[in-house]
């Protein structure tokens, strides 16, 4: 009785330590642009719950973050609207994001006096 409880411990253990490692990492690039092309220089790529884990695009708008599937990224840039994207596994092609314009003005007044 005593070894079998014995047995079912390690097992369990053995079980959360396998557990950890079977955790899908893998890279996600893609690239940040506007409705009409232009690349967003500067743009944040977070990890949803996880605000130090993110990154930057590039100068091309290109991005690479490590990441744990499944995740959530939140895509940001000043002047437009929040995106995000949910990864349930890893991705054979890079993914390419469209951000819309956040600030439409109809008209703007200037005062001087």
């Amino acid at each position: 009785m005593q070894s079998e409880k014995l047995f079912n411990y390690y097992l369990i253990l053995l079980f959360l330590l396998l557990s950890n490692f079977t955790h899908a990492f893998s890279t996600v690039k893609g690239i940040v642009t506007d409705e009409s092309g232009t690349v967003l220089i500067g743009a944040n790529i977070m990890i949803e719950n996880q605000s130090a884990l993110g990154t930057i695009t590039d100068y091309d708008g290109k991005f690479t973050l490590e990441v744990d599937f499944p995740t959530t990224l939140i895509i940001s840039y000043i002047g437009y609207i929040d995106k995000t994207i949910t990864l349930t596994e890893p991705l054979d092609n890079p993914l390419k994001i469209i951000l819309s314009n956040g600030l439409q003005l109809d008209q703007i007044v200037v005062g001087a006096s």
